[in-house]
């Protein structure tokens, strides 16, 4: 009898074990891009068109890009990613506050740009905390 021995998966498991590990990870990866188009449009709307939530611009700014960011930061595990991910929101967060000066009733402010900013390095902190949590 052999002290080891090799078992072959069969072509099922392999998919299965495939599609277990990269779904969530498309899921999530989905969601804060799409999470980032819903931003841009409500971002691009006129003001009266716009919800309003009640609270301050600046902290829907800060809430919208932490959730959006998470997102991102949990559908790619390497840091390297998330810094890519952190890049190219940074620069949309700042282009949308520019296109802002082109909306009637809009107006950019860099404190709007500032809170996305720092939306975007708590959502990725957060991810990284809880990757490396698990």
């Amino acid at each position: 009898m052999p002290m080891f021995s090799i078992r072959r998966k069969s072509r099922f498991q392999f998919h299965s074990k495939v599609v277990e590990a990269t779904m969530p990870r498309l899921f999530w990866i989905a969601t804060g891009w799409l999470g980032f188009l819903g931003v841009a449009i409500l971002s691009l709307l006129p003001a009266e068109s716009r919800p309003h939530t009640g609270v301050g611009g600046q902290l829907e700014h800060l809430v919208a890009y932490a959730l959006v960011a998470g997102s991102l930061g949990i559908g790619h595990k390497s840091y390297r990613d998330r810094l890519i991910v952190g890049l190219t929101l940074t620069c949309g967060a700042a282009l949308l506050e520019l296109l802002q000066l082109f909306i009637p009733g809009r107006n950019s402010e860099f404190a709007g740009f500032l809170a996305g900013f720092f939306g975007i390095s708590l959502g990725l902190g957060l991810a990284v905390f809880f990757a490396r949590s698990h």
